[in-house]
């Protein structure tokens, strides 16, 4: 029996190094480049830290790429930043637009392929995105969803469902 589990735990070990060189050659170049800019990852920690200190609250950070979303984002800035929020100081942030437009000016200033950043309280739809819009850090606009088809367009969001 003992054999038998040695022998599983070692091919399960050998399937999740498998899948993990996988994944690293599968993602996109673009987004390994955001995740190697060492002045990026260090605004983005920095960010991360400043809303986190001194409140009760956890900051989960994603970084996706937005360009089949909006392909009218800026020239050469396709990836978005995603501040999820956990935590009872959740709602203070969320309602202090002055402190996640400061944040995300630093964000989009310093990495070089991001063109917006979105805050939002995880596990719920509320949230807010602000990005690049005409050479200005800004709130994307909040639309109703109106069930249609109609494909957004750059600074635009949906802000209910």
């Amino acid at each position: 029996m003992t054999n038998k589990l040695f022998t599983m735990h070692k091919l399960i070990t050998t399937g999740l190094i498998a899948l993990d060189t996988i994944m690293l050659l599968v993602l996109p170049l673009q987004t390994q480049e955001v995740k190697a800019n060492s002045s990026c990852t260090a605004t983005v920690s920095a960010a991360q830290n400043r809303i986190e200190t001194r409140r009760n609250v956890r900051v989960i950070t994603r970084i996706s790429d937005v360009s089949e979303l909006y392909p009218d984002h800026p020239t050469a800035r396709p990836h978005e930043y995603e501040l999820l929020l956990e935590g009872a100081a959740s709602e203070s942030i969320m309602n202090s637009p002055k402190f996640i437009k400061s944040i995300a000016a630093k964000i989009i200033t310093n990495c070089n392929s991001v063109g917006s950043v979105t805050f939002g309280v995880n596990q719920t739809g509320w949230s807010y995105s602000v990005g690049l819009i005409q050479g200005k850090v800004q709130f994307f606009e909040c639309l109703d969803y109106d069930g249609s088809d109609r494909k957004l367009n750059w600074g635009e969001q949906y802000c209910s469902l």
